[in-house]
């Protein structure tokens, strides 16, 4: 469905059993640490911390290298961000690719935990490596973002549950992890992924059953395997809709919104509770 360049793809398969990507108790240990040093997420917003996700992975990795060095077996992500152990860490260096938020992210909680970071193409091998995206061979760095953006899912859906969710997404990590939870908690809540027009795979991946050819990391291949069967439907928003004093991501999310607000289309209740993630 077009109107005035939006693309609204509804899911047919929508509901259909799949894998589990992110499992509970990963997502337990997950929560566990990242309370641990991160203050909560404000319940009434709607705009994720791309930097609670890059800590979180940064933590993980730089614990199983010390672990594998036989310097420190079991780190904590508290200790790592005070620097406890930067004295281990000192000429390590990680290796990142993905969105630049996510690198931006890294690049300062590795340099809390006294590593250092270097950004690298999509794709590439390197033994240190973090990215938010996931490709065929590279899952678990890209899990352990999405479990840390699934602990600040969870804390805004605690506040009140939407009819519809929508959710501004590059690669899909943000929009699988908000999936996972609504599954998780069994709500209503029906997930639209909003991408802007240029760059959204997810439509013409609904569309098809299956993902286009894009180069590595475009599509996160876990977060598809997710959406596939859990989102409700894609959009599509063309450039110069009205911005707002918003991250991005938050305003491509309340532009989709806005739009599916005006629209009448099969499965969502015309003026439902609707809520922008992004």
């Amino acid at each position: 469905m077009s109107d005035s360049g939006f693309r609204f793809q509804p899911n047919p398969r929508h509901g259909v059993p799949g894998i589990v990507v992110l499992p509970e108790s990963g997502f337990r240990r997950a929560s566990a640490a990242i309370a641990s040093w991160a203050p909560p997420s404000d319940p009434a917003g709607g705009a994720i911390d791309p930097w609670i996700g890059a800590a979180h992975a940064v933590t993980r990795l730089l614990a199983a290298e010390l672990a594998r060095r036989g310097a420190v077996l079991a780190a904590a992500a508290v200790d790592l961000l005070a620097g406890a152990h930067a004295a281990a860490l000192q000429g390590v260096t990680i290796a990142v690719a993905g969105s630049a938020g996510f690198q931006a992210g890294v690049a300062v909680a590795a340099r809390r935990c006294g590593a250092g970071s270097v950004a690298v193409p999509t794709g590439e091998e390197h033994p240190l490596l973090l990215a938010d995206t996931a490709w065929p061979g590279f899952a678990e760095p890209p899990r352990d973002v999405m479990q840390a953006q699934r602990w600040q899912v969870a804390q805004l859906l605690s506040a009140e549950i939407p009819d519809v969710l929508v959710v501004a997404e590059g690669a899909g990590g943000l929009a699988a992890a908000a999936a996972v939870q609504i599954r998780a908690q069994k709500l209503p809540t029906k997930l639209v992924v909003a991408q802007p027009a240029g760059g959204a795979w997810m439509v013409d991946a609904l569309a098809a059953g299956a993902l286009p050819a894009l180069p590595p990391g475009e599509a996160s291949l876990i977060a598809w395997q997710e959406l596939e069967r859990s989102a409700f439907a894609a959009l599509a928003v063309p450039a110069g809709v009205p911005g707002e004093s918003r991250p991005d991501g938050l305003a491509l999310a309340s532009a989709a919104a806005r739009w599916i607000a005006g629209q009448a289309l099969d499965g969502l209740r015309p003026g439902g509770k609707m809520r922008a993630l992004g």
